[in-house]
């Protein structure tokens, strides 16, 4: 026995006057285990009425806060145990104990603090089966005591026990076989080994009635004879092995194998949205009558479900098979035959054998953010004339646009380009004129041809002098060529004749001298998704391997999406050129032709989402720097590999094409403007430069974020240098970069990326470090850009350019800022040869070696 501490505060009542005679102690929580969160408290000997815990902030000097209490039920009676919970460990807690009322604590007591007694762990009782069916029960019990959760043991008679588990009754039992007796068990699971595990009882599941046949879902069954009702749920089939008939309803919404028998009887029929039915009837499927495979009546084929053709003998797809279908399979070596116009929302496969119009329509339709029908032709051709429709799936805000189109069919001209909304206006003047910039009957649709950069006058420049217009709407819309229209959203256009199939060339393509020369708009010519990543190099001989899909952005802007193989993330940069669109490619080499055979193998055979056009963002091994405007925004991207040279290469960079936005974000291999740049790895002793290359339509606010950053060696830092402000500003996944640009126009050099290792010092003050000077293009073409780093103690470098005698041909004096320099260098005035530019600021001169062609 204790007494209260002196100081000790009264520390209130529970449910009584306070009473000055109150007796106190102290105990300390455990450390770990159940007694160190509650304490179980008892008084033994003379009466004490009350019991009550508290907490101190400040030890026995309080003040006190009560946390529990325990009081007899009056004068001179015993205070129940009291258990204290929600304690801490390790923390000394105060206790009181006072009479009841006015009654004082007197003579000798006892009063133990201990760790509350765990539970004990018993058995369920009054376990039962209910609701028994002929596959499932619900067990029921009365939960045991200590129990976190029950175990559910059922096993039926000649079979291996099966559990299921739950965390009250009643506990559910599915799958479970018909006309059997299951042996049941519940255990109680009361924590680390503890176990109690009731009596066993036994249930005899149902037989379901002999007339009703019902598929659970994930089963396969078959079925012949008299029925009443038939249900095929989701994910089930079914396959009559003999005739069938139903007095009551049949409903299938999974998969019916009608197998060659007849499914009739006084009952109806119903496929429903996202079933299949596999018919093999030679008349197939009627709306009505005793013909067909199925012979119900009424009878209803969901337009949403899914019809396959699996005869043995030339089938007919019948009066019943809807005027729309969800998917359409010919299964049948002897061919399937329409018997009146179908059109297919999703997928047209010609698994085995030939689809046969009959003089009917054969549509693939396509709808706006729904995507185009897919007709794989993997067994079989389309035989009559096919329609492909094509909707517009990446609607720009100004609701009008550049689309580039081409024909999945033969024989089809520029007038199936026409549809409601949309009339194409031609101009053949627009192919001589000066000012075909503003001619009037401004055409809607074009062709591109890159023998035209070199050889049309034209007041536009470089690559846009490629674009004419087609002169009559009965030219030939060219097989595996791309044609753009000026769309508005919403319009959709239709392709009708004989749909494309088999190997696909547009043939030799030319390249002429010039930059900008070797573009072509190709085709997708299938009827299908083009897949450009199965594209081997093999088959592209002479093509740089990028691909190029234009994405409208306005009626006169947009951007390219780019696919580099092996470089680009097929997850992230869609290589799909969809059904009905164009795409550019470009050949690699002046003078040396190029093509690409496309074959079945390079088509996407299943339905799914169309790609949608946009830039997205690089995959986790690619730099994406994106540079913004308020409306428009660009990309570009770099990534490193063994094996890749700091030049331009087909197979490892993507040239970058211009957006007739006027934005273009790009950087440099070699004389090369490009939009995937494959460096080799990174030097870990010396920066990397890599200037960017910038076009804005307008003066205003640019902002450069980082899209996607990849693993940079370790001690990498990367920054975005501005030699005109002397900022170079340290970029990470998410950072950005304001700049204000003065006037619309292109630059190479204001801007670099600088990858720098840590603990890189500034070039010293004895003078320049080769490895931290970038001279781009090399070779040059009209000129060159050196980009300097910032030297210690200097403020300028006289720059030399010295010919191949050694004769200075000019000399300037480059001021540096703290972000270094750049400087252009024009070489129009110079003859083709190689040039010395030596660099001298404050030590020993740097010479570096340019070649001008």
């Amino acid at each position: 026995t204790t007494t209260a501490p002196n100081g000790y505060a009264n520390p209130g009542t529970c449910g009584t006057a306070a009473n000055p005679q109150d007796v106190w102690f102290r105990f300390v929580t455990a450390a770990s285990g159940p007694g160190a969160s509650a304490v179980r408290l008892t008084v033994g000997g003379t009466p004490a009425g009350t019991v009550r815990v508290f907490a101190s902030a400040n030890g026995a000097a309080g003040p006190f806060t009560a946390l529990a209490c325990a009081a007899g039920s009056g004068n001179d009676t015993q205070a129940p145990a009291l258990n204290a919970t929600g304690l801490a460990a390790s923390t000394t807690y105060y206790v009181s104990v006072s009479g009841f009322g006015s009654n004082d604590v007197e003579g000798t007591f006892t009063i133990c603090a201990t760790a509350p007694a765990a539970p004990a762990c018993t058995a369920p009782t009054n376990v039962a089966a209910n609701s028994v069916t002929a596959n499932s029960a619900s067990i029921g019990f009365t939960g045991g005591s200590g129990a976190t959760s029950y175990t559910v043991a059922y096993t039926a008679s000649g079979g291996t026990a099966q559990t299921a588990t739950g965390s009250a009754s009643p506990i559910a039992l599915t799958g479970l076989a018909a006309s059997t007796t299951y042996s049941v068990t519940v255990t109680s699971n009361c924590g680390a080994v503890q176990t109690a595990t009731s009596s066993a009882i036994s249930f005899t599941t149902q037989t379901p009635a002999p007339t009703d046949l019902t598929v659970t879902s994930g089963q396969t069954a078959t079925a012949s004879g008299p029925y009443r009702n038939i249900t095929v749920q989701v994910g089930g089939t079914l396959v009559l092995n003999g005739a069938t008939s139903a007095t009551g309803a049949v409903s299938v919404l999974g998969t019916l194998d009608t197998n060659c028998q007849v499914l009739g009887g006084a009952g109806s029929f119903t496929v429903g949205a996202g079933a299949e039915l596999r018919i093999c009837a030679a008349d197939g499927i009627s709306s009505s009558g005793a013909a067909g495979a199925v012979q119900l009546a009424p009878r209803s084929f969901s337009s949403e479900a899914n019809y396959v053709y699996n005869g043995t003998v030339t089938q007919a797809t019948g009066s019943g098979l809807p005027a729309t279908v969800r998917s359409l399979t010919v299964s049948n070596a002897a061919d399937l035959t329409l018997s009146q116009a179908v059109a297919v929302r999703q997928l047209a496969r010609l698994q085995l054998g030939d689809l046969n119009t009959g003089g009917n329509g054969f549509t693939l339709l396509s709808a706006a953010g729904q995507g185009t029908a897919v007709l794989d032709n993997a067994g079989g051709v389309v035989n009559g004339t096919g329609t492909l429709q094509r909707a517009i799936d990446n609607n720009n805000a100004a609701g009008i646009g550049y689309r580039h189109y081409a024909a999945p069919v033969r024989n089809t001209t520029v007038a199936d380009l026409a549809a409601p909304g949309f009339a194409p206006v031609l101009n053949g003047s627009y192919n001589t004129s000066p000012t075909a910039s503003r001619i009037a009957g401004f055409p809607t649709v074009f062709g591109y041809d890159q023998s035209r950069v070199a050889t049309a006058t034209s007041d536009y420049v470089g690559f846009d002098k490629g674009w004419f217009s087609p002169t009559a709407l009965t030219d030939a819309l060219l097989p595996n060529r791309g044609y753009t229209a000026n769309v508005a959203n919403g319009v959709l256009i239709d392709f009708v004749g004989t749909f494309n199939n088999g190997p696909q060339t547009p043939g030799a393509l030319a390249r002429a001298a010039g930059p900008d020369a070797g573009w072509h708009l190709l085709g997708n010519p299938y009827p299908a998704p083009l897949d450009w990543s199965t594209v081997t190099p093999a088959q592209r001989p002479g093509l740089d391997a990028a691909l190029y899909v234009f994405q409208s952005t306005g009626q006169y802007t947009g951007t390219y999406r780019t696919f580099l193989p092996g470089a680009s993330n097929p997850a992230v940069i869609s290589p799909l050129v969809a059904a009905g669109q164009g795409y550019f490619t470009r050949v690699s080499t002046a003078g040396t032709p190029g093509t690409v055979t496309l074959t079945n193998a390079n088509r996407v055979t299943e339905f799914g989402p169309q790609p949608a056009f946009g830039r997205g963002t690089a995959a986790p091994a690619m730099l994406q720097l994106q540079v913004a405007s308020a409306t428009q925004a660009d990309d570009a991207f770099v990534y490193f590999a063994a094996g890749n040279t700091a030049g331009f290469a087909p197979a490892q960079d993507a040239a970058k094409l211009l957006n007739p936005s006027g934005l273009s974000l790009a950087t440099l291999a070699g004389a090369e403007i490009v939009a995937i740049n494959g460096l080799p790895p990174l030097a870990t002793t010396a920066e990397t430069l890599l200037p960017l290359r910038l076009a804005v339509p307008a003066a205003g606010t640019y902002t450069f974020r980082v899209q996607a950053l990849p693993a940079l060696p370790t001690g990498t830092q990367l920054y975005l240098r501005d030699t005109q402000t002397g900022t170079q500003t340290l970029l990470v996944a998410g950072s950005t970069y304001a700049a204000d640009l003065a006037a619309a126009g292109s630059s190479t050099g204001r801007f670099v990326l600088v990858f720098r290792p840590v603990g890189l010092a500034l070039a010293a003050a004895t003078g320049l470090q080769a490895a931290q000077i970038g001279l781009y293009p090399n070779p040059a073409h009209d000129q060159f850009t050196v980009v300097l780093p910032p030297v210690a103690g200097q403020s300028a470098v006289r720059a030399t350019l010295l010919n191949a005698l050694g004769q200075a041909l000019q000399t300037r004096t480059i001021a540096l800022n703290a972000a270094g320099a750049t400087a252009e260098y024009r070489t129009a005035g110079l003859a083709p040869g190689v040039y010395l530019l030596r660099l001298e600021a404050g030590g020993p001169a740097l010479v570096r070696r340019v070649v001008v062609e």
